[in-house]
C-alpha cells in the first residue's frame, strides 16, 4: 500500500511539472441513429460539455470529457404508419479521449465513454385504422462504447472536430410492428451510431515548467 500511495505520488509530481493543462468547453451537433433500422433517419441535435485537457508531451493529450448529449433516431419508410415518430434519449456522458498529433495543427482522437440516460421521450402513432402499430419496449439506463475521430487547430485554443460514436449495448430492447395481416419481431440489437461535428474552447490553468 505504501508502494503503490508512493508511486502516485510521483506520478502526480511528474504529471503536473511537465504537463500542460487547461479546460475547455465543447459543443455541436449530434447526428445519431441506431444500427438493424434499415427505415429510419438520422435525428439531428446537440451536445455540450466540458474537458480537462492534460498535454504530456508533443505528440500526446490525455483529455477526460463530461458531456450532455440528445440522441435518438426517426423512424419513417416500412414504419409507414409512423414517419413522425421520433426516439430521443439523453445521456449524461463520461469519456476518456486520447489525441495523438498527427501533423501541423492536425490531431487523432480515440478513446471510450460511458453513457447514463437522464432522461427520454419516445412518442409513436397509431395508423388510421388503429390495426397496425409500432410498440417500443422500454431503453436501458446506460451505453458503453468507444469513439474515434479527426480535429484541427483553427486558431489559439479553438478546434474544429468530427467523431463517430458506437454504442456496445442494445439500447432499445425490442421493436415491434404489427397489423391485422402480418407480425413483425425484430430480434437484432439496436446499438447507438452518432456522428459528432463541433467545436472545442481551452483555457489556459498550467503550464508546464521551463528552466
Amino acid at each position: 500500500m505504501k508502494k503503490l500511495f508512493l508511486t502516485a505520488i510521483i506520478i502526480a509530481t511528474v504529471t503536473t511539472t511537465f504537463a500542460q493543462v487547461n479546460f475547455g468547453l465543447r459543443g455541436g451537433v449530434n447526428l445519431a441513429d441506431y444500427t438493424n433500422l434499415d427505415d429510419s433517419n438520422k435525428k439531428a441535435d446537440y451536445y455540450i460539455g466540458a474537458l480537462l485537457s492534460i498535454k504530456t508531451g508533443s505528440l500526446y493529450t490525455l483529455q477526460p470529457e463530461f458531456t450532455y448529449s440528445k440522441q435518438g433516431t426517426k423512424l419513417n419508410g416500412t414504419y409507414a404508419d409512423l414517419r413522425s415518430n421520433t426516439i430521443s434519449v439523453n445521456y449524461f456522458s463520461l469519456a476518456v479521449a486520447n489525441k495523438f498529433s498527427i501533423a501541423n495543427k492536425a490531431h487523432f482522437i480515440i478513446g471510450p465513454y460511458f453513457d447514463i440516460v437522464m432522461d427520454k421521450d419516445i412518442q409513436y402513432i397509431r395508423s388510421i385504422d388503429d390495426y397496425s402499430y409500432y410498440n417500443r419496449y422500454d431503453t436501458v439506463g446506460v451505453d458503453l462504447g468507444f469513439f474515434f475521430g479527426f480535429g484541427f487547430d483553427v486558431a489559439k485554443n479553438l478546434t474544429l472536430e468530427a467523431r463517430y460514436k458506437q454504442g456496445f449495448v442494445g439500447i432499445i430492447d425490442d421493436i415491434d410492428r404489427s397489423s391485422s395481416s402480418d407480425y413483425y419481431y425484430d430480434e437484432d440489437p439496436h446499438l447507438s451510431k452518432v456522428i459528432q461535428l463541433g467545436i472545442t474552447y481551452k483555457f489556459d490553468l498550467l503550464k508546464p515548467e521551463t528552466k
